[in-house]
């Protein structure tokens, strides 16, 4: 995903458990872990994700979710920067991330929760089955009394379910699960203790199946006496279930002086029953509970919480204080920017961006907030308003949190914010996504969804390069997302540089080049690692007599730190693919920190402009930049002797059993052809000749040939294959070819979303026929279908077309 059309595809596993019992029969049924959903790396351990700062959990409750089209653009999360974790919810019994989610948080270094939830009178069966698991009809006449049976001496409850809900957050990805118990429990104290204790059994099957970075967060709603009863802070009531979980989230109605309260109650709790161990991990260490496992609930729709939400919701972080008391956050309802203006017929995506940006990251060039924002309403036990209240934004509150390391885990950008309207290959369009006058015509994957630059908005911070240059004024810059052109994917940075208004003539002497360094990630590297970073861009509307050059630069995050970065331009071929096509250039660097320990840098671009005539005093645009992809990854191999390249091996492709495509290779349009299309990748360990070091004798201790790495570092990885189709008469000859056949039609990524795990193959696209009719045109008698596989690696680099794989699949068309 996306694909071409407008025939969704159903997922091959459930989406999400309205019931226990539609839990227990997918349990019933043996199932395949999801290999290809990104898996949980931290990040690095750095002053960002260490220490006693409050952290920022995210409920998205977009919808009541599971809305997602890949045919219509909708709301995404982009600030993954500021999250720590994030959870998809829905008013299902059991919500299951969906597989697009998962890999957009993983690839930020963000943990991914289900939810257990219990709300309404329709929910009571289940919580009961929830203590007892299910019950064969023997067990039921039992408790019924039909049958004489020993009374346990309290409420007794299984762990059935705590293996079942661990069993499906290991086989589909997913890191733990939110609890949201809004039902009062019948058995009151005695079933409070109960489930506790079941919590607590949660977390432990969880460690052990999913890992020691599993979480279960308790939603604040029945007290620890079974009653229902929101709290809006930690206390006694609630103590027991936050002592049996991994955080604690209170809900959104508190007053101004719970905050504190909540401080100075963990802060009066006993140590020693703070303490979590892991006891199926050896190797990790004993955690406590921490103050930040503490989240203060805000209401992004401003339900009851402190400052009305919304662009107010400044108001209420102020008071949680996750920088300066040490409280994290858990934001309900983000998706309040798209939802609320959704029905506006006028309304464009980039007018949503602008609003999304303005909440999180600070205002817009020209964003106005709204009046309302002046109306400070004061509700029982709120302090009054302050004299000065200036808005801030979201991700002020919130260290920066660098995705996890590129040694670990290849970065890899290409400026997605999960949803486009037309799809690029190495700066090529091939394929027009809009259907319709609507401004969410498009599409939408947010599997797709990668970083968008977290250093740069609302406006990129420039800096002179190399140093200051005294008296003499920055350049104007400005940041945009364009969906008009990309160098992969649908959409690209754009970078609009201009002279301030004012600026003196005398200020920038004639043919004398300045050079800015402007911020566009943050990234973790670890020191002593060689990294390969690598960009691509065009440069557009460029004005006369001036000339722009651009670089590579990594920087210390920290303006105080003194770590010493080296950036070599010359290696930058060496392990990375420099790209160019058309007005697209590429620019690489290798790069290293001389550093111990884990280094928070920004990673951006260098510009140096040149002017051979003095600017106009009433500034003006100089150029503008499209940056289509950033890369770094760890440097391939220490072994200058060995190397390796990645070749698909195979493509197959399988109709529909029992079809009339199937059974006779009879249809009558191209709409009848549907089926499964899989393909395989080789790797192949370079020079040909593998001797390196001809052997002595059998004591030399120096093998023949190099070694591979220890790890699989140097297997390259595919963060997803572009396919085509095309329609040939009988007898054409091999596919071979370097560049794109001309009538040969984009259809698609893959995707797990809609069909793509694929076990121990590398890669699955369910063909849908009336997808495809669509984009190819109508022929009678015999024809070949022949399908091409193109993959787009994790360091950037697409296969060519030399090396496409293809299939043909021999049609008779009827009709």
């Amino acid at each position: 995903m996306p694909i071409a059309g407008n025939n969704t595809i159903a997922p091959v596993q459930p989406l999400f458990f309205a019931t226990l019992a539609e839990l227990d029969a997918w349990a019933d049924v043996p199932s395949r872990k999801f290999e290809d959903i990104l898996p949980y790396v931290a990040r690095n351990e750095t002053d960002a994700t260490t220490g006693n700062k409050g952290k920022l959990l995210i409920c998205h409750d977009y919808k009541g979710g599971y809305i997602e089209s890949p045919f219509a653009l909708s709301y995404t999360f982009n600030f993954w920067s500021t999250c720590d974790t994030f959870v998809y919810f829905a008013h299902q019994r059991v919500t299951v991330p969906p597989p697009g989610w998962i890999s957009a948080a993983h690839r930020q270094g963000v943990k991914m929760l289900g939810v257990l939830i219990f709300e309404n009178s329709d929910a009571q069966a289940d919580l009961l089955q929830l203590f007892f698991g299910p019950l064969p009809d023997s067990a039921l006449s039992s408790l019924k009394g039909d049958k004489q049976s020993a009374s346990p001496p309290s409420l007794p409850f299984s762990s059935h379910y705590a293996r079942v809900l661990a069993e499906l957050a290991y086989q589909r990805g997913f890191d733990g699960y939110l609890m949201n118990f809004e039902w009062s429990l019948p058995g009151g104290i005695s079933m409070a203790r109960a489930l506790a204790a079941w919590v607590s059994l949660l977390r432990e099957e969880l460690w052990k199946r999913v890992g020691p970075h599993a979480e279960v967060v308790w939603y604040d709603s029945v007290t620890a006496l079974g009653y229902l009863s929101w709290q809006d802070r930690l206390n006694a009531y609630n103590l027991p279930y936050f002592l049996s979980s991994t955080a604690f989230f209170s809900n959104y109605t508190w007053s101004t002086d719970y905050p504190t309260q909540t401080v100075q109650y963990f802060n009066s709790l006993d140590p020693n029953i703070l303490e979590i161990f892991n006891d199926f991990n050896a190797n990790s260490p004993p955690k406590s509970l921490q103050l930040n496992d503490v989240q203060v609930g805000v209401d992004v729709w401003g339900r009851g919480t402190f400052g009305g939400g919304g662009y107010g919701t400044y108001r209420a972080l102020e008071y949680v204080g996750p920088q300066t008391q040490g409280l994290s956050a858990a934001l309900f309802a983000p998706g309040w920017t798209w939802e609320t203006k959704e029905t506006n017929s006028d309304r464009t995506w980039e007018q949503w961006w602008d609003d999304e940006v303005s909440l999180w990251a600070g205002l817009r060039p020209g964003f106005v907030l709204p009046p309302s924002l002046a109306v400070y309403k004061q509700r029982r036990r709120e302090q009054p308003k302050v004299a000065s209240d200036p808005y801030k934004p979201i991700a002020e509150f919130f260290s920066i949190k660098p995705p996890p390391d590129p040694s670990t885990l290849a970065f890899m950008t290409i400026f997605s914010p999960g949803i486009g309207r037309a799809w690029w290959v190495n700066g090529v369009k091939v394929w027009d996504g809009t259907a319709g006058n609507t401004w969410t015509a498009g599409w939408q994957d947010v599997e797709r969804q990668t970083s968008v630059g977290d250093l740069v908005w609302p406006v990129p911070k420039l800096e002179w390069n190399n140093g200051s240059t005294e008296g003499a004024t920055l350049p104007n810059c400005t940041v945009d997302l364009a969906l008009d052109d990309a160098w992969n994917g649908g959409s690209s940075l754009l970078l609009s540089v201009s002279d301030p208004a004012g600026l003196s003539q005398a200020s920038i002497i004639a043919n004398a080049a300045r050079s800015v360094f402007v911020p566009i990630q943050s990234l973790s590297l670890t020191g002593g690692i060689p990294y390969v970073a690598t960009a691509v861009y065009k440069l557009q509307n460029i004005k006369d007599g001036v000339t722009v050059g651009i670089g590579l630069k990594v920087v210390p995050l920290s303006v105080t730190s003194t770590i010493d970065i080296k950036i070599d331009d010359a290696k930058n071929q060496n392990g990375a693919s420099i790209n160019s096509n058309g007005d697209w250039t590429g620019v690489g660097a290798q790069v290293t920190v001389s550093s111990s320990e884990h280094t928070d840098v920004a990673l951006g671009i260098v510009i140096t402009i040149t002017q051979t005539t003095a600017p106009t005093t009433d500034g003006g645009s100089l150029f503008s930049l499209l940056l289509g992809q950033m890369n770094v990854f760890s440097f391939p191999s220490p072994n200058s002797s060995l190397s390796w390249q990645s070749t698909l091996l195979w493509a197959d492709f399988a109709a529909l059993p029992n079809t009339a495509a199937d059974e006779q290779k009879t249809a009558t349009t191209l709409g009848d052809v549907n089926g499964t299309l899989t393909w395989e990748v080789e790797i192949s360990l370079l020079p040909e000749d593998p001797e390196t070091h001809p052997i002595s004798g059998p004591e030399d201790p120096i093998p023949v040939f190099g070694q591979v790495p220890a790890d699989d570092s140097w297997v390259e990885k595919f963060a997803y294959w572009n396919i085509y189709a095309q329609l040939l008469p009988p007898g054409s000859g091999p596919s071979s070819t370097d560049v794109r056949p001309a009538d040969a039609v984009w259809i698609g990524t893959s995707g797990v979303d809609y069909g793509g795990d694929v076990g121990w193959r590398s890669g699955r696209f369910i063909v849908v026929g009336d997808n495809v009719v669509q984009q190819l045109p109508q022929v009678t008698g015999a024809q070949v279908l022949r399908f091409y596989v193109q993959g787009f690696s994790e360091r950037g680099d697409v296969t060519p077309w030399s090396d496409v794989v293809s299939f043909d699949y021999s049609l008779n068309f009827t009709t």
